[in-house]
């Protein structure tokens, strides 16, 4: 069994939606290049947090955590989840099933009841009684009542009525539906803005989403109009203006024009984050400058994530950081 973190797990990104465009609680990741408050570690199977050169910041003694986010850091205690400040104080008591990441000023929790959503004081600011929830983006949140997905609003209306198979987190204004029909984009207010007639849909990012046309990946504009013509066997994001695909069975980049911008020469890749991008050679990750393309380091670890600041990698299910150049800042312990 993992030690890894649960809620790290299950809300991990989804990183390349050609590859697996499954329901998933993500939570998206951004660009800015912010230190964190801190980054989950585990030393004899008991969680803490280091800062960004690697010093202790909060001794470990929780029985698994997650990523801070807006401050906050859900940490389990025995069964139970809550939330710990920077400083490593608890401030919303484990009380939980599962704690989610906050955004716009509220998390997702579980309860026996379901899911429902708190602030961050730990007030509950919609009762639990969903049966899955994902986090807030621009206002939203999408919710499954049943087997339909619809969108609440930050008071906990239900803005968008449960109607779809599957709803993704809005994002310049859009989020992924996937309807009877197929996957389009609804508005804020549940209005189908491009038309369900795509086999799969990504979330939009500098102006372009991933869509499944017939067997190929290329890109739309938030109208609708194909900018980049499928012709990749999978696509995740833009991030800094280029993107991950698939052509033949190698991953490279794109710009926003749809040129290549790095050469496919990977076996699997991900969005680029503050300069730099996890890149899997064989069964080993690296990252490369998202600049040049160039490789920084060896790849050697099992698993790597995006940059925030540092970023987290894993090795034969053990957690470290490492920095830009891609030099240990915490070895992988667990």
């Amino acid at each position: 069994m993992s030690r890894l973190s649960l809620a790290t797990l299950f809300f991990a990104t989804l990183l390349m939606v050609g590859c697996d465009a499954a329901e998933d609680d993500g939570s998206g990741g951004g660009g800015s290049s912010a230190e964190a408050p801190g980054y989950p570690v585990v030393m004899d199977e008991v969680w803490g947090f280091v800062d960004a050169r690697g010093s202790l910041r909060v001794q470990p003694r929780f029985d698994s955590a997650d990523d801070f986010s807006e401050g906050l850091a859900a940490v389990r205690v025995g069964p139970f989840w809550g939330f710990v400040d920077e400083g490593g104080s608890i401030v919303v008591e484990p009380l939980y099933d599962f704690a989610g990441r906050f955004a716009d000023g509220m998390a997702p929790v579980r309860t026996i009841d379901g899911w429902g959503y708190i602030d961050a004081t730990g007030m509950v600011v919609v009762e639990p009684q969903y049966d899955n929830a994902r986090m807030f983006a621009e206002g939203r949140a999408a919710v499954r009542d049943g087997l339909r997905w619809g969108y609440i609003d930050a008071t906990g209306t239900m803005v968008v009525e449960p109607q779809f198979a599957f709803a993704g987190d809005f994002s310049e204004g859009l989020a992924p539906v996937e309807t009877l029909d197929g996957w389009g984009f609804v508005d804020p207010a549940g209005s189908l803005a491009i038309a369900a007639t795509y086999g799969e849909a990504g979330a939009f990012s500098d102006g372009r989403a991933p869509v499944l046309i017939g067997d190929d990946w290329g890109y739309i504009d938030t109208r609708g109009s194909v900018v980049v013509n499928p012709r990749f066997g999978s696509a995740g994001s833009f991030g800094e203006g280029i993107a991950p695909v698939r052509v033949d069975e190698r991953f490279g980049y794109i710009n926003t024009s749809g040129e290549l911008a790095i050469t496919p020469q990977f076996d699997e890749a991900m969005s680029c984050e503050q300069g730099r991008a996890a890149v899997r050679l064989s069964s080993r990750w690296s990252y490369i400058d998202c600049a040049t393309g160039l490789v920084i380091t060896t790849p050697r670890f099992s698993a790597a994530y995006p940059f925030q600041g540092i970023a987290r990698v894993e090795l034969d299910e053990r957690i470290g950081y490492i920095d830009r150049d891609g030099e240990y800042v915490w070895l992988p312990t667990d």
